[in-house]
């Protein structure tokens, strides 16, 4: 979901994978646990002031992987596209002008990576 914290408006999204919430609650002190076959759906989002892009895992605790895919949406929460990075990514940022994503890559080494975002997806939320 997107959520503006100063006005309190919020907009539901919905991507292309659902994913399943295993998760127990504790009593004693009122936190839920989530379980190891708990699929985690968004790592972390970037956004440029066109769209938003958000890192999508599907990986439980114990498949630990890094994500791969984004999720693009517009900021009305309409899903545009869904991009494949070429090497799993920790963190997830945009440029200020929405033409480039920024990811924390451990292979080959600690690096960040720069991908560039396709001309023809960011014409397409427009539409």
């Amino acid at each position: 979901d997107i959520v503006d914290v100063t006005t309190g408006s919020h907009v539901r999204v919905s991507g292309p994978h659902n994913v399943r919430a295993s998760y127990r609650f504790d009593p004693r002190n009122g936190a839920f646990i989530w379980n190891n076959d708990n699929q985690h759906a968004y790592w972390g989002a970037g956004a440029s002031a066109d769209l938003v892009f958000a890192l999508f895992s599907g990986h439980t605790d114990s498949e630990r992987q890094h994500a791969s895919l984004v999720h693009i949406f517009s900021w009305r929460g309409r899903f545009i596209a869904e991009v494949a990075l070429d090497r799993g990514t920790i963190v997830l940022s945009v440029s200020p002008s929405g033409d480039r994503l920024y990811g924390m890559v451990e292979e080959p080494w600690p690096a960040i990576g720069v991908w560039p975002v396709p001309h023809e997806l960011k014409q397409r939320w427009r539409r």
